[in-house]
């Protein structure tokens, strides 16, 4: 499977790639292996397919999984962090 999501990634076909990772994080039962493919998914799913609500849902089920993943923690911390502060 990793073979062909390096396929679809050169193909530029992402959405089949972000698919397929979906597949994996659902077959993976070691919970580190699963947050590191759902923060490899919210990439995809953020800088090629523009989605960025599902791709925090994604980050945010990673950090669920796997509190310590630092890669999950700096993508969590950065999105917070450039989100404008609402006065109420």
């Amino acid at each position: 499977m990793q073979t062909l999501i390096s396929v679809y990634e050169r193909q530029g076909d992402f959405k089949s790639m972000a698919d397929l990772l979906q597949q994996l994080i659902f077959l993976t039962p070691n919970s580190l292996v699963r947050a590191s493919l759902m923060h490899h998914r919210a990439e995809v799913l953020a800088t090629r397919l523009g989605d960025e609500e599902a791709a925090i849902d994604n980050l945010l089920k990673a950090y669920d999984l796997a509190p310590d993943y630092p890669p999950t923690l700096w993508r969590l911390i950065d999105y917070y962090w450039s989100r404008p502060i609402s006065s109420q």
